[in-house]
């Protein structure tokens, strides 16, 4: 798609659209959210979509080499155990590539108004936010998507996985999490009710009985969840190699790089938020290269994939599923998840046939989080908290934690 061209995407989601540029795709982020997987909510949040997609680019741009370089040294990661890092920095994927070339992604520039460039060219040319006229779009390369099939085994849903294709970029179809501790409404919490056996097998020396909510861990958790299923399931690490579709080395990379880029994106937070802004967990997506075996980052990182917090206050979109976890809809979700319904039927499906909507949000919750998704992002992309303040307009951090707090 030429710059500025008006054509259909080629993938409409619930709050991105895909369109197809060449070699490459674009990525547009709309303002709408979703919430317990529901789909597009009834509200939209101002300027939601270009600050995602700046948020995405700043993260992208600043995985490089004197990111990696740096994270020895790094003040933000002196709680982590220090043996563990001290193995990590001496493995041959940080010292021969990452601290080299940097993370490679599949990002490649910030397309609007006819121009194509980078985080700096676009705050340079635009005043950036909601009251932008122009779209933004993030450029990324095409990679390989294989859908995995959906069968009826006895009474069972299965899905099976097509061989991987030695295609340029392969999507890996695993979504990667990483958790840095247990805030209040992680799903680990209920699982280590349940499995004691839990922290072991996730490497930790914790027992289950000590992990409470605000615990922190002394090294990023890894798990891995399916993506390209009807819902995300949560896999062993044997399923997972075995639905990535990566050789042993490949899949060790992969579970290597998770660990460096949980610490790089912790290491970024902490320097943008003036040491008060902690990322708690979050999610990435990755794709296989196979002219060098190099693992890549895909998709995009946002507020919506991270759990952040700035003095104790959560700064993401668990706001939004904190305030509808209040409401009479949610009780609804949770009993039509309950219920046995005929194959194919969704609980989403049920609720809709019942006129069971969420309702819309305050009005103050609204501009609230439309200023934190604009100040994260101009924040990851260099701005200070005085020239948010003075050149956008906006609330500082503190203010904007004070202000969903309350809510």
């Amino acid at each position: 798609m030429a710059v500025g061209e008006e054509i259909a995407p080629i993938y409409r989601g619930s709050v991105k659209d895909v369109y197809a540029s060449g070699e490459n795709l674009l990525f547009h982020f709309s303002d709408d959210f979703s919430v317990f997987d529901w789909g597009k909510m009834p509200d939209r949040i101002a300027g939601k979509g270009s600050s995602l997609a700046l948020f995405a680019a700043a993260v992208f741009e600043q995985l490089d080499g004197k990111l990696f370089a740096a994270l020895p040294n790094s003040l933000h990661l002196k709680h982590f155990d220090s043996k563990f890092l001290q193995e990590l920095f001496a493995c041959d994927l940080y010292r021969n590539e990452l601290v080299v070339h940097g993370m490679s992604s599949h990002y490649r520039g910030l397309m609007w108004g006819g121009r194509q460039g980078k985080v700096a060219e676009l705050l340079e040319a635009v005043s950036f936010g909601a009251a932008d006229s122009e779209a933004l779009y993030l450029e990324v390369e095409k990679a390989l998507v294989q859908r995995p099939e959906l069968k009826q085994i006895g009474g069972e849903s299965v899905y099976f996985y097509p061989a991987a294709e030695q295609a340029p970029l392969r999507f890996i179809p695993l979504e990667i999490v990483f958790r840095f501790g247990v805030p209040q409404g992680s799903s680990l919490l209920s699982r280590l009710a349940v499995d004691p056996a839990l922290p072991a097998r996730l490497g930790l020396s914790l027992p289950a009985s000590e992990i409470k909510a605000g615990a922190m861990f002394d090294r990023p958790v890894i798990e891995f969840f399916t993506k390209l299923e009807s819902s995300d399931r949560l896999l062993s690490y044997q399923e997972a190699s075995l639905i990535s579709g990566l050789s042993s080395a490949a899949f060790h990379r992969l579970y290597q790089t998770a660990q460096f880029v949980s610490l790089a994106l912790y290491h970024l937070f902490a320097e943008a938020g003036g040491q008060n802004l902690h990322l708690l967990d979050g999610k990435v997506e990755a794709a296989y290269r196979h002219a060098d075996g190099a693992i890549v980052l895909a998709d995009s990182v946002g507020p919506d994939e991270l759990r952040l917090s700035y003095k104790g206050v959560q700064l993401s979109k668990e706001a939004l599923r904190l305030y509808y976890r209040q409401t009479d809809w949610f009780n609804k979700i949770e009993s039509a998840k309950k219920e046995i319904r005929p194959h194919g039927l969704t609980w989403q499906k049920v609720m809709k046939e019942r006129g069971d909507k969420p309702p819309a949000l305050p009005e103050d919750l609204k501009e609230t989080m439309a200023c934190m998704y604009k100040s994260l992002a101009l924040g990851l992309a260099g701005v200070n908290e005085k020239e948010k303040q003075g050149r956008f307009g906006l609330p500082s951090l503190s203010d904007i934690a004070s202000r969903l707090e309350r809510l």
